[in-house]
């Protein structure tokens, strides 16, 4: 298919469509949908100052500080950007508020099923308007 058999206006994918299809996908897989944690982390952390990250709020599971309640989670998290703030407005890909969507196993499965189900995400759901 050449350029032209495509409308660029079917192209276009919001990120709200991103974001629902991509929590859909790993709850398909098993995964419990998790709600985004606080921008502001738990006061027992002193550690971080605000979330930067998607897994912050697993962060006391993967240190063995708390059991795990769920297998496999996926979340879209709020994040701060403030590593490289010093960018912000500077370039197109540099914001200082941002999701970013995660899929996690908490001991559940590893590398080989994280790379086929991200290959089959990437290639194939994502574009799957139906």
């Amino acid at each position: 298919m050449g350029d032209d058999d495509h409308n660029s206006k079917d192209l276009l994918v919001s990120g709200d469509s991103i974001r629902r299809r991509f929590l859909k996908f790993f709850a398909s897989q098993g995964h419990e949908v998790l709600p985004s944690a606080s921008l502001v982390p738990r006061p027992d952390d002193p550690t971080v100052l605000l979330t930067t990250a998607g897994m912050l709020q697993f962060k006391p599971i993967f240190l063995g500080h708390e059991e795990r309640k769920v297998p496999r989670a996926t979340t879209s998290q709020r994040c701060i950007r403030l590593k490289d703030v010093e960018n912000v407005g500077r370039t197109s890909r540099h914001h200082t508020f941002f999701e970013m969507l995660g899929n996690f196993s908490f001991g559940d499965y590893f590398k080989r099923e994280a790379i086929r189900w991200a290959w089959e995400l990437s290639t194939e759901e994502i574009w799957n308007t139906s």
